[in-house]
């Protein structure tokens, strides 16, 4: 998580609380790193417990599916309906 300084850097300072004067009252958190490692924590009770991971994400990453949760083939996708966090290669 280290890796991305401009995200953890942007993060803190965006969630810390300063005075009047601007002096830091309470730190700040560095909101990714936290995020990500609750979602990894999240995942680990589900394959201990052998529950299914329930994804925070919406919509859910991967192929669009039927309302029986099965994929629907990339030939039958609409192009004038694409699915919003998958990247056309249409223009």
């Amino acid at each position: 998580m280290e890796t991305f300084p401009i995200v953890k850097r942007e993060d803190i300072a965006r969630t810390e609380v300063q005075d009047a004067q601007g002096n830091i009252t309470q730190e700040g958190r560095y909101i990714t790193k936290d995020t990500i490692l609750e979602i990894y924590d999240t995942m680990q009770t589900a394959i201990r417990t052998n529950h299914p991971y329930q994804t925070r994400l919406d919509p859910p990453p991967g192929p669009p599916t039927d309302a029986n949760g099965n994929f629907i083939p990339m030939a039958e996708w609409s192009f004038g309906n694409w699915p919003s966090h998958i990247h056309s290669f249409t223009t």
